[in-house]
């Protein structure tokens, strides 16, 4: 009686454990998925010449899903507002989240080619 109480117990347990599990992949899922739906409203809101529009939009998907690339598109455009301080940092966090995601090559190679920018751009090496 006791084992199968004690088998019982321990079949519960591994199933709270994997449910637990599931749900938190599942939640994950969903917000990187609502991650790249506002960045894709926030690409919408470049297209219409509106990048402080795209700036909240882009502060949003990370609040909800901190690990994206959206700090690389948010450093891009204070970049192309020639705000350097801001852009240099979001690249740096960029490329911390960049060993996250599946993107990371690219994220990756993107902001280490614009953090030299800004440092050529800083010593007098660029004409941008």
């Amino acid at each position: 009686m006791k084992r199968n109480i004690l088998l019982i117990f321990i079949s519960f347990l591994a199933g709270a454990i994997i449910s637990s599990y599931i749900t938190s992949r599942i939640h994950h899922h969903l917000l990187y998925c609502q991650s790249l739906a506002i960045n894709a409203m926030a690409n919408e809101e470049i297209k219409k010449g509106n990048p402080d529009g795209a700036i909240c939009l882009l502060y949003q998907a990370i609040g909800r899903f901190p690990e994206s690339i959206n700090y690389g598109y948010l450093a891009d455009i204070y970049f192309g507002r020639k705000q350097y301080d801001l852009a240099e940092s979001y690249y740096k966090i960029a490329l911390k989240a960049s060993s996250k995601s599946a993107l990371s090559h690219s994220v990756k190679n993107h902001a280490e080619i614009q953090l030299q920018r800004i440092k050529d751009l800083r010593t007098g090496k660029s004409k941008d």
